[in-house]
């Protein structure tokens, strides 16, 4: 696992997000963040530092560093761990640079609004499944 981790963020319970093999390996230390559920979800894992959050929270994830959700748009019915079902997440890591993680997002009118907070990266989905990609 790397070394350092501030904080894991998961956009949406998915498996394929949300590996709970995965999210035991990481130090205990770490504080997962993801939609509302997770907690809940990531039961499991036996993971002591699950943060619950919805668009609009802000989480202090080290020195300097914050965490705000931001709503995203995404299908959270397919096979979700746990069967929790929740809201897919974007985020928006602020530091000494200002990154927009997007998850699995589709497009949607308030990406302009994110887009318009002089972020220095947007780290975007692309779309497409299978061999086709």
């Amino acid at each position: 696992m790397p070394a350092g981790l501030d904080a894991v963020l998961l956009s949406h319970l998915h498996r394929d997000h949300a590996d709970v093999p995965t999210l035991r390996r990481i130090a205990p230390h770490v504080p997962v963040i993801g939609p509302r559920g997770t907690r809940a979800a990531l039961g499991r894992a036996r993971r002591a530092d699950v943060r619950d959050v919805v668009a609009g929270d802000v989480v202090d994830v080290a020195p300097g560093v914050r965490v705000r959700a931001v709503p995203a748009r995404h299908d959270v019915r397919r096979s979700p761990v746990g069967g929790a079902r929740s809201d897919a997440l974007g985020f928006v890591v602020e530091g000494d640079a200002r990154v927009y993680f997007a998850g699995d997002t589709d497009l949607f009118d308030g990406m302009t609004r994110i887009g318009a907070e002089e972020l220095d990266v947007a780290l975007l989905p692309v779309w497409g499944w299978g061999a086709r990609i």
